[in-house]
């Protein structure tokens, strides 16, 4: 399967908050996923690591939604 940004667009279109899941087709490249995902989003990057939160992460640069202890931060 190969994969555009019309194709993400409906992907993400699709998630809802709450427990739902999301089955993607057996034929789909994870790899072709992450790249357009990537090029829409940035790269990724590691906000947790061993319960440690990264002192570069704020409103500006992702701020996360909850501590590593799961209260807010």
């Amino acid at each position: 399967m190969e994969l555009t940004q019309a194709d993400v667009n409906d992907l993400l279109a699709r998630l809802g908050p709450g427990n739902s899941y999301m089955h993607l087709p057996g034929d789909l490249d994870l790899q072709d996923l992450t790249n357009l995902l990537i090029d829409r989003y940035g790269t990724p990057r590691t906000l947790i690591l061993d319960g440690f939160t990264d002192p570069t992460v704020d409103d500006s640069r992702g701020r996360l939604s909850s501590s590593p202890s799961g209260t807010e931060p």
